[in-house]
């Protein structure tokens, strides 16, 4: 009865011991579920899918009664090269696990087309010509984005021959300036432009801004081909039913592919995907294009929870481009002429000046793109009561009203009142809230 009791007693405390065991593990993985903020913002850099494809958009219109006054463009640059022997090292891993992982008679002529394109990037990413230049994707978003301005902008001039002012800026970062040689060549190759709308005058000026040695986001090398290690945007991508089907035409038919085997292949593809896979193979699976409607099935939404911490110098950098912004927007406004403040820059300069004045945060959808911009449109409202009496001179001054886009998408701005349902803002509201907002950050 003793030797029974005893066992009894032990198998108790051994149940005890391992239901604690997995509370305990239970918890400690909660802490660092893939759901979490936190873990998402330091995770989203790995395997180098913290820049996805641009999505694509449409010509956003002026809203009816409504006529473009200017417009004031802050965007980063386009899809560039490897740049660090840390991000060659990443790639050549992700290709490794490849060839690790299957036979290369598993592959189809696609399949073995699209190993040997990623070996060739590989060799271009260790040549040193190619350091800091963007790619030829690069150049087709910037032209892109640029064309869908043209096409907004033409839609809305009413007087033929209507001349534009266009200032350009970018920081000292060869990228930069070759995102907005991008851009103006998309500009002036126009065609309707000629007809009814010319570009006035150019102003060109090189700003420099410090940053940090240590990156905005630190990079971190892959570990495991596991979902829960992928950022949130390629999570999403293998959780899809169909992402089988988006590497079938990789393998020859009949073979048998395991899910961590399709995991390895999809990371190497949605890396290619981020520099210049021109491929007809891309063209034939629509790859691109499927990772870019993947990553923007979230509508997007303003950032209204807490700011997240950015270093001193990171702040210093986003003083400065909301100081440069509002100094444009004033001088715009100011002149007779309508007018395009073009500046681009890096996403450690971009994305700190949006968190700290609270629109975006690194949890909204589209955050992590090459290319990614934000404009502040500026309208001139033509309808009904379209002037409003200044009783100080007794003359009619036209009324004013903001749009801000966030990769072509309107957005609400936080915290501040009197937008509508197009999401249009008096002007002298915007500019009183950013200058405030200015003040409080100095």
């Amino acid at each position: 009865m003793h030797n029974q009791a005893t066992g009894h007693y032990s198998t108790m405390l051994n149940g005890c011991i391992i239901t604690l065991f997995v509370l305990v593990v239970s918890l400690l993985t909660a802490r660092a579920r893939p759901n979490s903020p936190d873990f998402t913002h330091k995770t989203e850099a790995l395997h180098l899918c913290s820049k996805s494809p641009y999505p694509e958009r449409k010509p956003l219109y002026s809203p009816f009664g409504y006529t473009l006054k200017q417009v004031n463009h802050i965007g980063c640059h386009g899809s560039r090269y490897l740049q660090s022997i840390q991000s060659v090292a990443c790639l050549k891993r992700a290709l490794q696990n490849i060839k690790n992982h299957f036979c290369p008679k598993l592959f189809s002529a696609t399949g073995e087309q699209w190993l040997q394109r990623m070996e060739e990037l590989i060799s271009e990413c260790n040549v040193v010509s190619v350091t800091e230049h963007i790619t030829k994707k690069g150049q087709q978003e910037q032209e892109a984005i640029a064309q869908r301005l043209m096409q907004a902008i033409n839609a809305d001039s009413t007087t033929p021959n209507t001349c534009w002012d266009i200032y350009t800026f970018h920081s000292e970062k060869l990228k930069t300036y070759e995102s907005q040689e991008a851009f103006l060549t998309s500009l002036h190759t126009y065609k309707p432009l000629t007809s009814s709308f010319k570009i006035h005058k150019m102003q060109s000026n090189r700003i420099r801004w410090t940053v940090s040695k240590k990156k905005f986001h630190k990079f971190h090398g892959p570990t495991v081909a596991n979902e829960q290690h992928l950022p949130a945007s390629f999570r999403h991508l293998v959780s899809r039913d169909n992402f089988r089907e988006i590497c079938r035409p990789m393998f020859r038919a009949g073979c048998k592919i395991s899910d961590n085997q399709y995991i390895h292949v999809l990371r190497l593809m949605h890396i290619g995907c981020q520099y210049d896979m021109n491929l007809p193979v891309y063209s034939r699976l629509g790859l691109c294009q499927y990772i870019s409607n993947t990553a923007t099935s979230t509508p997007i939404n303003p950032y209204s929870g807490k700011k997240t911490s950015i270093t001193k110098k990171q702040r210093q950098v986003a003083l400065q481009i909301l100081t440069h912004f509002l100094a444009q927007e004033k001088k715009m406004m100011a002149q007779a002429n309508p007018a395009l403040s073009l500046c681009f820059c890096n996403d450690s300069h971009l994305h700190p000046f949006m968190e700290m004045v609270g629109i975006l945060s690194p949890n909204t959808p589209d955050y992590y793109t090459m290319s990614a911009n934000l404009q502040c449109r500026t309208y001139c409202y033509s309808g009904k009561s379209s002037s409003i009496h200044n009783k100080a001179t007794s003359q009619y001054e036209p009324q004013y009203f903001v749009q801000i886009l966030w990769n072509e998408e309107p957005i609400t701005i936080p915290r501040l009142d009197g937008g509508n349902y197009q999401q249009l803002y008096p002007w002298s509201s915007v500019i009183a809230h950013f200058s405030y907002l200015l003040k409080s950050q100095k």
